[in-house]
């Protein structure tokens, strides 16, 4: 696909930023430690709006790239979350999404700046729980590939999402984020669109395990693959019961197969749902 005529693509980080009214920053998660300092550096005198999209985390310890920023950058700062899978908005097919900062007129920045006929986007002050919410669901989007690639059903499939969701909830109110947000369009509906669709890198990794496949390489592995591993330690830290994200991390680490982490799930105390 073509880029439009008025996009000019640069490696030159001082020209891309010259005369900048507004920042989009896009990375992978694993560039921006080594990102930040230049950026920072070449914004020394000016600082306009930025928008993080990225959707991963740093380590497990601070994950959120959000504090990494504001620790460092004077200007308004705001997160984006949503099911916005980007073959699909590259096509102009209809999608939302929802911007958040800790001061709303910053999010309503953004709002105005990337609002289309095609494209409705929500505002929201839970900076904590929309970052979380479009990392988080990278970790199910494996688990329900592992799901589809094993043949386990729709039942097992709606079943390990309900299950996603929950977890993401406690998960997120346990980092500050607010539980509402978590059935928004950064949490449920990232969920849906991520879980759902083979064009998504975390679902097909997913797949290809189920299958017996090896991970990528290092340079292509998805976001997904780290955060698992990430949260997965950082929720036995704050002993979290959180057993699709530990499941998954194991077998993601080979320390158990697919079929045995079912088994697991399975053989689980019977408790009441809520």
């Amino acid at each position: 696909m073509a880029l439009p005529s008025n996009v000019q693509p640069t490696t030159d980080l001082f020209e891309a930023l010259s005369g900048a009214q507004a920042l989009v920053l896009g990375v992978p998660s694993v560039y921006v430690a080594a990102l930040l300092p230049r950026l920072f550096s070449a914004l020394s005198s000016t600082h306009p709006p930025l928008l993080s999209i990225v959707k991963g985390v740093l380590d497990h310890a601070d994950w959120q790239i959000s504090r990494h920023i504001t620790a460092h950058y004077a200007g308004p700062f705001s997160v984006l979350s949503g099911p916005n899978l980007a073959s699909e908005i590259a096509t102009e097919k209809p999608a939302a999404t929802v911007i958040a900062s800790q001061d709303l007129a910053d999010a309503q920045f953004f709002q105005q700046l990337l609002h289309r006929p095609y494209f409705r986007v929500y505002t929201t002050t839970d900076v904590a729980g929309v970052e979380l919410g479009g990392v988080i669901k990278n970790i199910f989007a494996i688990s329900a590939g592992i799901c589809d690639g094993l043949g386990l059903g729709q039942n097992a499939k709606a079943a390990l999402l309900t299950r996603a969701l929950r977890e993401m909830t406690r998960f997120g109110e346990a980092m500050g984020g607010q539980s509402a947000t978590f059935y928004g369009l950064s949490g449920l509906g990232d969920l849906m669109a991520t879980c759902n669709s083979d064009a998504s890198r975390n679902w097909k990794v997913g797949f290809a395990v189920a299958q017996g496949q090896s991970l990528p390489t290092s340079s292509a592995v998805p976001e997904g693959v780290r955060t698992a591993l990430h949260f997965a330690q950082l929720a036995d830290d704050l002993q979290l019961d959180l057993p699709v994200i530990s499941l998954t991390a194991a077998i993601l680490k080979n320390e158990i197969r697919p079929f045995e982490a079912l088994q697991k799930i399975m053989d689980r105390e019977l408790k009441t749902e809520l």
